[in-house]
């Protein structure tokens, strides 16, 4: 008798059990995919700052080797992604993740300051056929946070 009883209780109990491992996966499921917008957002503004690393480190190597002219002390000099071009084919090279085409404005920009021989670079990284600046360029390339990165107008 006690089998029988043991055997329906059972039974009645499952169907709750999966009724309730439904709903925690649901509410799983919907967690994880705000956890993916999350992380996929902070990855595409982590991308636009290593672009603008690249974009400088460029620059300074063309600095380097003569073909960036070097601001004098307490002036800045802009150079834009078609300048450099000239000498590396770097937009080829930096890949836009937030658009499918994957790439830049010609005209973003490097600008190379001089304050009292302490060279810094600001980086502006423009949306490929837009005025959208994606990077603050108000902050050094090396400072930049993905607080500084702007992915919409």
């Amino acid at each position: 008798m006690f089998k029988h009883l043991f055997k329906s209780k059972l039974m009645g109990n499952i169907g709750i059990s999966i009724i309730g491992g439904i709903t925690a996966l649901s509410m799983a499921g919907v967690a994880m995919q705000m956890g993916y917008s999350s992380f996929k957002i902070k990855a595409e503004k982590q991308l636009h700052i290593l672009n603008s690393i690249r974009f400088a480190t460029i620059v300074q190597i063309g600095m380097e080797e003569g073909w960036v002219i070097q601001p004098n002390t307490n002036d800045s000099i802009t150079v834009t992604l078609t300048d450099v071009d000239n000498n590396y084919p770097l937009s080829t090279n930096l890949k836009n993740p937030s658009l499918e085409s994957q790439s830049y404005n010609a005209d973003s920009s490097i600008i190379i300051e001089n304050s009292n021989g302490k060279i810094d670079f600001y980086c502006s990284l423009i949306e490929h056929e837009s005025t959208h600046n994606y990077t603050d360029n108000t902050i050094s390339v090396h400072n930049l946070s993905i607080n500084d990165i702007s992915l919409t107008n």
